[in-house]
């Protein structure tokens, strides 16, 4: 699940990960 998630964060910021996400760094 880590590895999908960062692909879209980086790209779309998905709101699944926002532990990764620079924008909501919750």
């Amino acid at each position: 699940m880590i590895t999908t998630r960062q692909i879209p964060l980086t790209t779309n910021s998905a709101p699944c990960s926002p532990k990764k996400s620079t924008s909501s760094p919750n």
